[in-house]
């Protein structure tokens, strides 16, 4: 599991599956193996191979906090909010504290939301291709609005140029705010809990 994630934060995402393979094959009834195995699948888009992965956790151990989450992600990716929220209230009940089920309270309360709902969809989406494609992607598009608004530009359609680089603009200050209120959603929900004394 280590290994895996060691993998996927240095963004060599080829090997993270063979690897949580590799130790599904040593402990084939692992639960948070299996689960980090269906998170992966998620990410990759295969959404019916993570419920699959999600379904044979829980059917190992219905407790396994790693698999209730997967599974809250996998049912808000398919619109099923509640069930979603579900998920997220049974990993909170047993860990008040769990920033991975206070991260998936806040998306499915951002998935709600008309205004933040959208910036959601498009980070989780843009999710799917990992942190060096994501970089090409945003600097490829914002090449591709620069060469639009100057061909327009030079070909005497400046107001077109004009109302393009305010949409530019416009698009740039949405992902900005709503991650920041994603995060402030997040900060908020942490700050709510409070550990008792003993």
């Amino acid at each position: 599991r280590l290994l895996a994630e060691v993998y996927d934060s240095w963004g060599r995402k080829q090997q993270v599956e063979p690897t949580l393979r590799q130790g599904l094959r040593l402990a084939p009834d692992n639960p948070e193996l299996i689960a980090d195995l269906g998170q992966h699948l998620l990410q990759a888009g295969k959404v019916d191979d993570a419920e699959a992965a999600a379904r044979e956790a829980l059917s190992i151990d219905a407790t396994c906090a790693d698999a209730m989450l997967l599974m809250g992600h996998v049912l808000l990716r398919r619109g099923d909010i509640q069930g979603a929220q579900e998920q997220a209230l049974l990993c909170l009940a047993a860990d008040a504290s769990s920033r991975p089920a206070l991260h998936l309270l806040c998306a499915v309360k951002m998935r709600t939301n008309p205004f933040l709902g959208l910036w959601w969809r498009f980070a989780v989406w843009m999710g799917r291709f990992g942190n060096t494609n994501t970089l090409v992607i945003i600097i490829g598009s914002y090449v591709a609005y620069r060469l639009a608004a100057q061909l327009l530009h030079d070909h005497g359609h400046g107001d077109v140029a004009m109302l393009l680089s305010i949409l530019w603009l416009a698009l740039c200050a949405y992902s900005w705010a709503a991650a920041g209120l994603f995060h402030k959603m997040l900060k908020k929900e942490l700050a709510a809990v409070r550990l008792r004394d003993f």
